[in-house]
């Protein structure tokens, strides 16, 4: 965001004829101001500061006609110059893909991204790996530059990130939130506990603003050449738990102005559907409901928003793409319904296809992808975190995956779970497996069949019943405390 006002992340000046720009119709003193409050610790949120610079900047610009649209003339030229570099350099790697990346680079990185991926998408500790958990182009080119990997790929992330900064800076200077804005809702929303039930963290908090940014930035502004349902939507991506409904899109909602007639929800089945529904306070809809509902009652809806989106099929993606446009047919530019899909790119599809968003071309064609939200809350338990992403990935079967996890110290072979009850986080990691392996075959007739381990003695009955139910009638046996007991 500051790039083109010839500053670097930590506001110091990098480029002195950029910064002329800002210097030319904002004030010295307003400059320094935030500027010495960003250096001084004053300002932590680097990105409000950011904002307000750019908001400063754009109402002195708007002062004076001639100079914005001098600079935008600038910034487009040099757009121009920077995307034919960009051809160039992709149409020189041989890979596929490039005609949709090269008409917008700042969206469509993802869909070549695939192209590059082989062996390193195995190892954590590569920039190829990492960059499928925070989707930063800025990070991966930082980190690949550190591991002095894939020069080709560097240089072409080199005018990418630079072609993204000046598009993302045009759209910002079109967009109607400003920072003031943004403080005020944002701080009421902080003091009124009813309303927000969980503090944002820094990484949520923007996406928050991406969102409300999207909702009132002119769509022609967000997407010009563009056509179908990624044209008046907007990507937030982000895996289970890390608060993509519960913290980000109820705050947004909020922030925003929405009310609860104003925006439609459902999920890519009836669990889903309902889950979001009871999350944003809203009564409950799914996919077949849109789908069928004649579309004069959603007059009312400005807000579209779709969870798990990545796991609805492409077929159904084309019908909810149709109803879209039937609803927006004869609304005014700026009064078109807009769409959020939200989900994890790992999402299965109900059908078992893959990539549906990139099938159904909607991945290529969107108004905005939000920044991902990628830290784990729902749980502090390394083991589930770790099976979680191994299963996200899919670069190994998890069935075979020994996961490292919180033991309580039990020692298996010689416990008696009768004389205290076992808590705690159980899991296959360091020698547990071996020490319940070795436990198991000291029973008289270990390895004639399947055990299973019943911890809990009162949970022994239960277990019978659930076997009784199912019509179980395998060679199964309940153990405790290294004695048979069924």
């Amino acid at each position: 965001m500051l790039s083109p006002l010839g500053l670097d992340p930590n506001f110091n000046v990098v480029d002195e004829n950029l910064n002329k720009n800002l210097q030319q119709v904002v004030s010295k003193e307003q400059i320094d101001f935030v500027i010495a409050g960003v250096q001084s610790g004053e300002i932590t949120d680097k990105m409000m500061a950011a904002q307000i610079l750019v908001d400063l900047f754009k109402i002195g610009l708007n002062e004076q006609p001639g100079s914005k649209n001098e600079l935008v003339e600038d910034i487009q030229g040099t757009l121009k110059s920077l995307k034919l570099g960009l051809e160039n350099q992709f149409r020189g790697m041989q890979k596929a893909g490039g005609n949709r990346y090269v008409k917008d680079p700042a969206n469509n990185f993802p869909s070549i991204y695939f192209n590059f991926l082989g062996r390193e998408q195995k190892d954590p500790n590569n920039a190829y790996f990492k960059y499928q958990d925070h989707m930063s182009e800025f990070k991966l080119l930082r980190e690949i530059i550190e591991q002095g990997i894939m020069p080709e790929m560097q240089k072409l992330l080199e005018l990418h990130v630079k072609v993204k900064i000046l598009q993302n800076f045009l759209k910002e200077l079109d967009s109607d939130v400003t920072a003031a804005t943004n403080i005020l809702n944002e701080k009421q929303l902080v003091n009124n506990p009813d309303k927000l039930k969980y503090l944002p963290t820094k990484q949520q908090i923007n996406a928050v603003r991406e969102i409300v940014s999207f909702l009132y930035t002119p769509l022609a502004k967000l997407s010009k050449g563009k056509k179908g349902l990624g044209s008046v939507s907007a990507l937030l991506q982000g895996a289970a738990g890390t608060g993509k409904t519960n913290v980000v899109l109820k705050m947004a909602i909020q922030m925003a102005g929405l009310a609860n007639n104003q925006i439609f929800a459902f999920g890519h089945n009836d669990s889903s559907s309902e889950t979001i529904n009871k999350s944003l306070g809203l009564p409950t809809n799914t996919i077949e409901k849109f789908l069928s509902d004649d579309t004069t009652i959603y007059d009312s809806v400005r807000l579209l928003i779709i969870d798990e989106a990545p796991g609805i099929p492409t077929q159904q993606q084309l019908q909810i793409e149709e109803r879209v446009e039937q609803i927006n047919e004869g609304r005014a530019a700026n009064d078109k319904l807009r769409v959020i899909l939200a989900g994890d790119p790992a999402q299965i599809t109900q059908d078992g296809s893959n990539r549906p968003l990139a099938k159904s071309l909607v991945e290529f064609n969107l108004a905005k992808i939000i920044t991902p939200v990628t830290s784990l809350y729902r749980s502090d338990n390394p083991a589930i975190i770790d099976f979680q992403d191994a299963f996200r990935r899919r670069v190994d079967s998890p069935t075979d995956r020994i996961i490292n996890v919180r033991s309580t110290g039990v020692n298996f072979k010689t416990s008696d779970e009768t004389q205290g009850m076992l808590s705690g986080v159980i899991g296959l990691g360091g020698n547990m497996k071996e020490e319940i392996i070795e436990r198991l075959m000291k029973l008289d007739d270990a390895g004639k069949g399947l055990i299973v381990i019943i911890t809990n003695p009162a949970r022994v009955e239960e277990y019978k019943a659930f076997l009784e139910a199912n019509k179980r009638k395998s060679k199964q046996r309940c153990c405790q405390s290294g004695r048979r007991i069924c």
